[in-house]
């Protein structure tokens, strides 16, 4: 009986509490290579904002997060953001969120702002998941890297289309994936130097030349200003060189946060007020590195509704997948329901 009362109070309080889904989204861009999952069609990005404009509970990130925690307000709340800062989030994310009036966070990682060659994470599927032949074997001795592809040193056209929808959710199914998938956990274990030097490395063995795909690079200083000034974009942090935070040293885990945010606000001439962990990882020292430098919000990637258990440094997000507007809408429902 005793059980059974403190079940229905904790359901009671949970009911009472306000309800917040912070959407993440990273990219709005048609590609067909996507195994993370970090693309939206345009076209299906339209319908997925006619959902949250018809919800009519849409908020900026700044103005929910503040409800959630100071527990102001029972009513649903949805907020938008967008993490790396992709050119297609100038180009293709900017024009329907100011069409469709919909306030959004651009959380950027400002070390490659500007740059004409793609993210690391993007260089390597480019080299690996894309068809063409690769060396048998991989040997970088000095970071413990190896592999023998065998047979499936080359990707064919036919072999391309048939793999072309493979998710990392799933098992490998070659050899070249596999390999592709220890080099990405290596590489994002890594400090930024690191990361970069071990690319240039995996590129010079592929014979390849490091990725300039127009659909895949970062905004530039100039577009980023631009969407600074827009009255439905904030912009946010997301370190400086995308590390995994959790991995690096508190002295580093600083200059990540510091530089990131002190950038931003010096080509923005606005401050800078919340950051996205990169891939959502972090540890007791960027919890304390980030109340240090200032930020009123931080957020992770756990798949949660931001409901007042959280943490101002800790609130969680929902990674937006390429769903159509009915399939977007029974996710809402869903995650309403957490």
């Amino acid at each position: 009986m005793q059980r059974f009362a403190q079940k229905k109070v904790r359901r009671i309080k949970g009911l009472l509490r306000p309800k917040g889904i912070i959407l993440m989204y990273h990219r709005i861009a048609d590609v067909d290579n996507d195994p993370w999952h970090l693309c939206v069609k345009p076209e299906l990005f339209k319908e997925q904002l006619e959902v949250i404009k018809r919800s009519n509970c849409v908020m900026s990130l700044q103005e929910l997060s503040e409800t959630v925690i100071s527990n102001k307000s029972r009513k649903k709340a949805i907020a938008l953001t967008f993490d790396d800062g992709y050119r297609d989030n100038f180009y293709e994310a900017r024009k329907w969120l100011e069409l469709y009036q919909i306030p959004a966070t651009f959380f950027i990682a400002c070390g490659y702002t500007g740059n004409h060659t793609e993210f690391w994470w993007d260089e390597l599927e480019r080299i690996f998941l894309t068809p063409g032949q690769l060396p048998e074997s991989l040997e970088l001795e000095q970071k413990h890297l190896r592999g023998n592809l065998g047979s499936d040193a080359l990707l064919t056209e036919e072999g391309y289309q048939k793999y072309k929808n493979w998710s990392t959710r799933k098992p490998p199914p070659s050899k070249r994936h596999e390999l592709y998938l220890a080099i990405w956990k290596f590489i994002n274990a890594c400090s930024h130097e690191r990361q970069l030097e071990t690319i240039q490395d995996v590129a010079l063995w592929a014979k390849s030349q490091l990725g300039t795909r127009k659909n895949y690079l970062p905004m530039t200083k100039e577009e980023l200003i631009q969407c600074g000034k827009s009255d439905f974009i904030e912009i946010g942090a997301h370190t400086c060189n995308h590390p995994n935070l959790s991995t690096l040293s508190k002295a580093d885990q600083k200059r990540e946060i510091f530089e990131g945010k002190e950038v931003l606000e010096t080509w923005t001439q606005k401050e800078v007020k919340t950051i996205s962990y990169p891939h959502g990882k972090y540890n007791q020292d960027t919890l304390k590195l980030t109340k240090e430098a200032g930020f009123d919000f931080a957020y992770t990637t756990q798949d949660h509704l931001a409901n007042g258990e959280q943490s101002r440094y800790t609130l969680p997000r929902f990674q937006v997948k390429n769903w159509n507007g009915k399939e977007f809408e029974r996710k809402l429902k869903k995650w309403l329901e957490y």
